[in-house]
């Protein structure tokens, strides 16, 4: 009887490691993170699907390299930036899945080699179709762009950012955005971080469309080049903690709206650019809200499997301003419809811009499969998108997966507990035996 029991107790410690392996795997498996079954359909959003569309993202690059433009270009560097982050996270073990496959990270590394190698020779290009306008974004486009290096990280749209005071939207144009970048970059007759110059332009709250956008941009490209103390002053002198506040803000902003235009459906270039240009922006500086997976099922089947590019329909006009309005109304805001700052076509009908943009928005995507945060705290996919009231705190990934992982950690419990009790029993058995001895 004794010699079983003690046969028995490396058994259950043994059975006790591989419920604790199957534990940790469960956890950290991110390769197939999104399913669900609707009519019928098992939809399955994994890392695999946007691995793909940014490789077909790059292919059109590739091609396309000697006409593209500054636009394109940052795109790709967005891609580049968000594929460095990965590997480094791999480097740092923060994500023991993706060390372990080897195929995945051979794939992530032959992607980021290519698409920086082609934004090497595209800049190049580049530079000699347009000297000037390409001095002026040289400090955006030169190197990966890496926002999450200098801003907000991890952060969710709560009530408290949310504003309902909203003024109709003021109109921005061009060359708005290159004034104020001129002053940020110390271009022209200006000095570098002449921030005070476009300070209360850039940082308006309750601004909309691609104003929004370029209001984050002008602050992240500050805090990169050096101006973040300048910022800061006067962030606190208008009552903020720092700039990073007037970020969260802005960016609650830009969450709300991009709901908003999810769900009055999206079917142009100029509703389809903007939510992408929107994703990108904030979903690249850490907002989880901003990288919803139902918007990254729209995105990826917006690009053309063939081309991998991100087509112009020129006979399409925007039909959902009115109903996009109803939806932002019980919150006091207004929506302006603005044509795009800047695009050009090339390869047939593919848009330089909505190209480079939603690139960046699956870039940022990736996030939802390999970092730990995102996918602790990100938005499930059987989840809607929220418009009039964002919860504060974080919405669960899969509740299935949760109950896997409770359901596992109480039979690991169950095995040690029984193992502690065999082992309890034979001492007290071995002690009486002695005691006998004696």
């Amino acid at each position: 009887m004794f010699k079983s029991e003690k046969n028995f107790i490396p058994v259950f410690i043994l059975l006790g490691l591989g419920f604790l392996g199957d534990c940790r795997s469960n956890q950290e498996s991110v390769t197939k993170r999104f399913t669900r079954t609707k009519d019928g359909k098992n939809i399955e959003l994994s890392i695999d699907n946007v691995l793909l569309a940014l490789e077909k993202s790059d292919s059109f690059f590739a091609r396309n390299k000697e006409s593209a433009t500054v636009d394109l270009a940052f795109g790709m560097q967005m891609m580049n930036g968000e594929l460095i982050r990965l590997l480094q996270l791999i480097n740092n073990g923060l994500n023991n899945e993706f060390s372990k496959n080897i195929t995945l990270l051979t794939r992530i590394k032959n992607l980021q080699h290519s698409v920086n190698t082609h934004v090497q020779e595209s800049l190049k290009h580049i530079k000699v179709m347009n000297e000037q306008y390409y001095k002026n974004f040289e400090n955006v486009i030169l190197e990966p762009w890496m926002p999450y290096q200098f801003s907000p990280q991890f952060t969710f749209v709560d009530e408290a950012n949310v504003i309902t005071d909203m003024k109709p939207a003021t109109d921005f144009h061009e060359k708005d955005s290159d004034y104020c970048m001129s002053t940020l970059l110390g271009l022209k007759e200006y000095n570098k971080c002449s921030v005070e110059l476009c300070w209360k332009t850039m940082t308006k709250i309750g601004q909309f469309g691609y104003y929004s956008t370029h209001q984050i941009l002008w602050i992240n490209l500050g805090q990169k080049i050096g101006c973040l103390d300048k910022m800061n002053t006067l962030a606190r002198r208008d009552g903020y903690r720092d700039v990073n506040d007037i970020t969260k803000r802005l960016c609650a902003g830009v969450v709300i709206e991009m709901n908003a235009e999810y769900q009055s459906g999206m079917t142009c270039l100029l509703e389809k650019d903007l939510f992408t240009e929107q994703g990108a922006v904030c979903g690249g500086i850490g907002f989880v809200d901003a990288l919803h997976p139902k918007h990254l099922l729209s995105v990826l089947d917006w690009q053309d499997p063939v081309s991998g590019c991100y087509e112009v329909d020129v006979k399409c006009q925007p039909k959902s301003e009115s109903k996009m309005f109803t939806f932002l109304k019980d919150q006091k805001q207004i929506w302006n419809s603005r044509k795009l700052l800047e695009d050009s076509l090339i390869e047939n009908k593919c848009s330089a811009h909505f190209t480079g943009v939603a690139t960046g928005y699956l870039a940022s995507s990736l996030r939802s499969f390999y970092d730990p945060y995102y996918i602790q705290n990100g938005l499930a996919l059987y989840s809607s998108p929220q418009i009039i009231k964002i919860p504060p705190n974080p919405i669960p990934v899969d509740t299935q997966t949760i109950t896997n992982i409770t359901l596992c950690y109480g039979l690991l419990s169950a095995f040690i507990i029984l193992s502690l009790i065999i082992i309890v029993k034979k001492r007290k058995t071995i002690f009486k035996r002695k005691s006998i001895v004696i």
